[in-house]
């Protein structure tokens, strides 16, 4: 890096100096041996003076942590205060194996509980070094989130951001709703009573931000319309499964040097992450955000199309899901069938149903499935990439009220739809 002088310093300088000869050089040249002193010294003083002024410029310009400008800046938000612990040195393993070579930044904040939240920056040698730490705080709060993305962006600045968030995860289903049998949507703290992060709350950090290339669910059940919905002005781009993903994570050792193409190519991205888990416990999708509008304008119409038909789905068993259609999990009161699938055995073959499950084609560019997922069949007639929850009595009332705070409840099914609970 140049040594750039800071000449507003060297006229600081030049005034003391001033100061000194007009003031206290006269007292100084009456005595002798310190006029002595004064004439062997004076120049050395200054220049030493001038050259710490202008080092101190120079250090201060590496600790503001500016740097040339990237192609790409890949962040990884890692919250392991959870089951998933044992597997973050494992994943930060393969990203040091996965970035040799690559020009670019990466740059992972770790919270694991035990050691102060941190930036760790993994550079094309594959080398880690924590470059900042942290004071202790709860890593799925607003503020936390946008202060430690904000200090990636603003030290690693870049023509294009991709954001990888990491841990576990549960589509749109509300954090810490009292004796449900899950818990969180993005993220879980142990540290903090097992807290968790809304998706709204997760939208509201990110938007706080900028905007991403992409943004890379390293975390289970994200390839569901609610959330995408509620975060379609954070990206161009999303990758996420519909089912739950393994603990192992990412193949980053594979993943990173797509990430890093001048266009990542995200089709092969999948393809390359479902040949590392051999084709088994695996779905991933790669959605367009610029198409999700378009998607909850045509889905409007279909409920429109017949309301009666979609309020008719409140009253059903879980089990008519599990059955008819693609489902992905059942737990508690989250229950995501696939989208297309879904809807087609409420609304069945019609005009605005045939709309729909073109632009959910348009919209999920391209997904990858292994036959089975986690104890759920894959049926390749049924599966989309993409799923839903049917705003249904046997969830809890404190997951309805939360669902209905979603952008896709109130933009979709309020205006046509009414359930009478």
């Amino acid at each position: 890096m140049p040594v750039k002088i800071n000449y507003k310093r060297i006229r600081y300088l030049y005034e003391l100096l001033q100061y000194y000869y007009l003031f206290y050089y006269p007292q100084v040249m009456k005595n002798t041996c310190i006029r002595r002193m004064h004439a062997e010294n004076i120049l050395f003083f200054a220049m030493f003076a001038v050259a710490c002024l202008v080092l101190s410029s120079c250090h201060k310009r590496e600790s503001s942590g500016e740097r040339e400008k990237a192609e790409r800046t890949v962040i990884v938000y890692m919250v392991a205060d959870n089951t998933l612990y044992g597997y973050a040195d494992y994943d930060l393993d393969e990203m040091s194996d996965g970035m040799k070579g690559v020009d670019g930044n990466l740059v992972v904040y770790l919270y694991d509980g035990i050691d102060a939240p941190s930036l760790i920056e993994i550079d094309k040698n594959g080398t880690r070094r924590t470059v900042k730490r942290y004071a202790e705080h709860n890593p799925l709060k607003i503020n936390t989130m946008q202060t430690v993305v904000r200090d990636i962006m603003q030290s690693y600045p870049a023509d294009s951001f991709i954001i990888d968030l990491w841990s576990h995860a549960n589509a749109w289903y509300p954090a810490a709703v009292p004796s449900e049998a899950v818990s969180y949507s993005f993220g879980e703290s142990d540290n903090y009573n097992s807290s968790s992060m809304n998706i709204a709350d997760l939208a509201t950090a990110l938007e706080g931000c900028g905007h991403f290339e992409a943004v890379i669910f390293d975390a289970c059940l994200m390839s569901n319309i609610e959330s995408l919905y509620q975060l379609r002005k954070t990206a161009d781009n999303f990758i996420a499964a519909p089912t739950e993903t393994s603990a192992d994570g990412l193949p980053y050792d594979k993943v990173l040097p797509i990430l890093f193409e001048k266009e990542p190519d995200y089709k092969n991205m999948l393809d390359v992450v479902y040949a590392s888990y051999n084709g088994k416990n695996i779905t991933m999708s790669h959605i367009e955000s610029a198409r999700l509008e378009e998607l909850a304008e045509a889905c409007g119409e279909l409920l429109a199309s017949d309301p009666q038909a979609f309020a008719a789905t409140f009253s059903l068993d879980p089990i008519y899901f599990l059955t008819s259609t693609q489902c992905y999990i059942y737990s508690g009161s989250l229950l995501l069938s696939d989208l297309d699938s879904g809807y087609k055995t409420v609304f069945g073959d019609t005009p605005q149903m045939r709309a729909v499950s073109e632009i959910i084609g348009k919209c999920v560019t391209y997904s990858v499935h292994s036959s089975s997922a986690f104890g759920y069949r894959i049926y390749p007639d049924k599966y989309s990439g993409l799923s839903t929850s049917f705003y249904c009595a046997y969830m809890s009332r404190s997951a309805r009220d939360s669902y209905r705070t979603t952008d896709w409840y109130k933009d979709v099914i309020e205006p046509y739809v009414s359930f009478g609970d």
